[in-house]
């Protein structure tokens, strides 16, 4: 449908006319996203790791080996490292600065989102969409958290947007070649060879279900520079990683990627996860991506862009229901799709009916009634006692009570009639109330999921041990806030007869418990502090006197 039809004046609202706001109206849609990365500390497990990470990196000096507590790290490549270290040396190694990294990546990759979304379709799809992405479950959660796979998304979104640019030359189409596989180059720094997959699989199903760009066609070299642009960034930084460490050979050659997929260790899950928890994950936009789903079907054999979001959408659900690892933000490279789908079905729905059908709507409406329900009716239930997290109930209150107001609202704007007033309300309501939850709520979690208090306690012991074992405990959130020597190891014995009245260790009390009264004996408990679901001990050596 063309720019023209969607922008008559029967159908455009008050977003759609007059003059056009200086600043898009989606950016609010990182309000949640900015307080959730500015009022939290690192949370385990996997913030704490990359912090730590990076924080070693830069001390040491070594861009190529990385390292995490002292040990060898093969896990990733060095890319968001480089990045978040960077930010994180400049600012002196504050937390939000470092979260500026998969913020500004999730900011950016609603930006790819519009661009697309205007580029297939229209400018009210491109101001919808950036938003619907912004507002998915998954992205609020892992979108400001210091974590590798909002850069994965920005960069094989943005290698997919230049793949797609229509060219006027073969020069220009040879150009957009080198930079889409610089792009992918840059995502497999970030994440591995899996963002070769993401992007060549999504490319091969644009291709069945779309017709080819009429234009000229990229050079043969150009074509052969783009693959070795994408391959170039990871495998240069791998060998000269290897050369420099030759133990990390077996991990970066097949262990960290083909051995994940061949032996399915980290993380298994049936095939069927994904299917699971995705309709969960995309609220409250779900009803809009299923009806955009739909209707990319039946209109399967119409030329619609819709047909190439959807099958960016499903066939990265594919892929990562076929391997056996399962993680849930492993899917987030697909929310840009899931969002385009949902923009596109939503403005198609104005433009025809003046409204979205009543089953989206109320269905929408209800997940806001029930959120609300869920957060109303949890504040007898929840308390210091139960959660260790005092006054939490009040601070649900408070959110529920947005959530309400804002189902009330968008009840009075179906009764209306529905249409894009409902979906404006809705859309503020929702932003509304995941930026009050996230002032409210996460400064008091903070308080039992971070491990600050316990690494200050171990700074400011008189103690020097050479270095602090951890049963049951991941050590890099206390080395990281504490500059202190934990280390992952459990032989406490073996650590008390090398530091003697120096020796210090962490422990999870339900592993402490299991050691045995002999054991125990050797040992006092310093301090106890409740980090996460877990009570972690602060141990001493028994004879030290400092430990009295």
């Amino acid at each position: 449908m063309a720019d023209a039809d969607l922008d008559s004046p029967a159908r455009r609202g008050p977003a759609a006319s007059g003059r056009r706001p200086i600043l898009p109206w989606w950016l609010l849609g990182l309000l949640p996203l900015l307080a959730a990365a500015a009022l939290r500390d690192l949370w385990a497990p996997d913030e704490p790791r990359r912090a730590e990470v990076a924080r070693e990196m830069f001390e040491r000096g070594d861009f190529l080996v990385m390292h995490l507590c002292g040990e060898v790290y093969p896990d990733k490549p060095p890319l968001f490292f480089w990045l978040a270290g960077t930010a994180g040396r400049i600012t002196g190694w504050s937390v939000f600065a470092m979260r500026l990294v998969p913020l500004l990546a999730t900011a950016a990759t609603a930006a790819l989102v519009a661009l697309l979304a205007r580029r297939w379709w229209g400018r009210r799809e491109a101001l919808w969409a950036p938003l619907l992405f912004l507002g998915s479950g998954l992205v609020l959660l892992e979108g400001s958290r210091l974590q590798i796979d909002p850069l994965l998304v920005l960069l094989c979104t943005a290698a997919l947007a230049i793949a797609d640019l229509p060219a006027r030359s073969r020069g220009r189409a040879s150009a957009h070649r080198l930079l889409a596989g610089l792009a992918t180059g840059l995502a497999g720094l970030a994440k591995g060879p899996v963002a070769f997959a993401i992007v060549g699989l999504v490319l091969l199903g644009w291709r069945l279900v779309a017709r080819p760009q009429a234009g000229p066609r990229p050079a043969v070299l150009a074509r052969l520079g783009g693959i070795l642009f994408a391959l170039l960034p990871v495998a240069a930084w791998a060998l000269a990683a290897i050369a420099a460490a030759p133990e990390l050979a077996g991990a970066l050659l097949y262990g960290q990627h083909v051995g994940r997929v061949v032996e399915g260790e980290a993380h298994p899950g049936p095939w069927w996860q994904h299917l699971a928890v995705l309709p969960a994950e995309l609220l409250p936009w779900t009803p809009l991506v299923i009806g955009g789903l739909i209707a990319a079907w039946r209109t399967r054999r119409a030329p619609d862009d819709l047909h190439r979001a959807a099958a960016w959408l499903l066939v990265l659900l594919a892929l990562f229901s076929l391997l056996p690892t399962k993680r849930d933000l492993y899917l987030l490279p697909a929310y840009p799709a899931a969002a385009l789908v949902g923009a596109r079905w939503m403005v198609l729905a104005f433009a025809r009916t003046g409204g979205l059908p009543r089953a989206a709507t109320w269905t929408a409406t209800a997940v806001l009634a029930l959120a609300a329900a869920a957060a109303l009716a949890a504040i007898p239930f929840v308390g210091e006692v139960a959660t260790g997290v005092a006054g939490l109930g009040g601070r649900l209150a408070g959110t529920g009570a947005i959530l309400a107001g804002g189902v009330v609202a968008c009840g009075l704007a179906l009764r209306r009639g529905g249409g894009e007033a409902w979906a404006r309300t809705f859309a503020g309501a929702w932003i509304a109330a995941t930026t009050v939850g996230s002032l409210l709520i996460l400064p008091a979690v903070d308080e039992v999921k971070s491990g600050r208090g316990v690494a200050e306690f171990l700074a400011a012991r008189p103690e020097r041990p050479e270095a602090i074992p951890c049963l049951g405990v991941q050590p890099e959130g206390y080395r990281f806030y504490g500059r202190v020597p934990a280390v992952r190891d459990d032989d406490l014995a073996a650590a008390l007869r090398r530091d003697g009245a120096q020796f210090l260790a962490l422990a999870r009390e339900r592993d402490w418990e299991k050691l045995s009264a002999a054991e125990r004996a050797s040992f006092v408990v310093l301090h106890r502090e409740r980090v996460g679901s877990r009570m972690v001990l602060v141990l001493g050596a028994a004879t030290s006197s400092t430990g009295r």
